[in-house]
């Protein structure tokens, strides 16, 4: 097996101790010393900062629910199911995970990156993902009984569900607390918990929608 190499060993050190400790709670430093890395400044001459070292780290594993996530939405392609769609949103990141098999720590990482105020705003482009827009679209165009603006606040619901879910299932794994589950079973729980979310009738009144909430970031603005 060819050895690691040492920018491999700063990002998987990165990954793992962000997502067991927080941002803040973890230093450039310390990464170099957890990663085995002779030269303390080693984050700073491989990425720059820190913040560099945990986008590369998401886009690590971007590259790889992107891919999933594109053959998913041409397989829904052309499906009237609003579900078939959403599935395209919120399963590629656990069937990545599911592939890497245990342990993980990128459900953590995530979990931890957003709920850091310096390092949200910069991460949650990241993310998204390339496919992350189609699929939304194609949930809009299955769901245009509902208002626009009503979905786009519901969207705001869903992200801190996404994440926490999937970071809370991946701390049981890793603790030894559910070894019946898989993540498969998390990815139809969180389907039908967040599809009933999305696609509960509207009650509204309309001078109601006029004042919702602009769309987050992480909605595309044309959706």
């Amino acid at each position: 097996m060819t050895p690691k190499s040492t920018r491999e060993l700063l990002l998987e050190a990165g990954e793992r101790l962000i997502a067991l400790h927080g941002v803040t709670a973890v230093s450039a430093r310390k990464i170099a010393e957890e990663a085995g890395a002779a030269n303390h400044s080693a984050v700073a001459y491989h990425f720059g900062t820190k913040l560099d070292l945990i986008l590369e780290v998401v886009r690590a594993h971007r590259a790889h629910t992107d891919e999933i996530g594109r053959a998913m939405i041409e397989k829904a392609a052309g499906s009237a199911d609003p579900r078939e769609h959403l599935a395209c949103v919120l399963l590629p990141t656990l069937v990545h995970l599911d592939r890497l098999g245990p342990p993980t720590y990128y459900a953590r990482f995530a979990a931890q990156t957003l709920s850091d105020p310096t390092t949200e705003p910069h991460v949650i482009p990241e993310l998204a993902g390339t496919h992350m827009a189609d699929a939304m679209r194609a949930v809009a165009r299955t769901t245009s009984d509902i208002p626009k603006e009503v979905m786009r606040m519901r969207w705001r619901l869903v992200r801190p569900l996404m994440f926490r879910a999937s970071a809370s299932f991946e701390l049981d794994l890793a603790e030894g607390r559910n070894t019946d589950g898989t993540w498969a079973h998390l990815g139809r729980f969180m389907l039908d918990a967040i599809g009933g979310l999305l696609l509960a009738p509207n009650t509204l009144p309309p001078e109601a929608l006029r004042t919702a909430s602009p769309a987050p970031a992480w909605l595309h603005p044309d959706l």
